[in-house]
């Protein structure tokens, strides 16, 4: 897997991507921002 973090793109395995849940407020300022320019979450 590619991951983008401290300003370089590198490659990660995909175990060590998905190891552990990361989530962000359902109503947080991210979410809404997405959701202005119509990205969708299935909801």
């Amino acid at each position: 897997m590619v991951s983008y973090q401290n300003n370089q793109v590198r490659h990660v395995p995909i175990v060590e991507a998905v190891n552990r849940l990361r989530l962000v407020p359902p109503n947080g300022e991210m979410v809404q921002t997405a959701r202005d320019v119509e990205i969708s979450f299935g909801d």
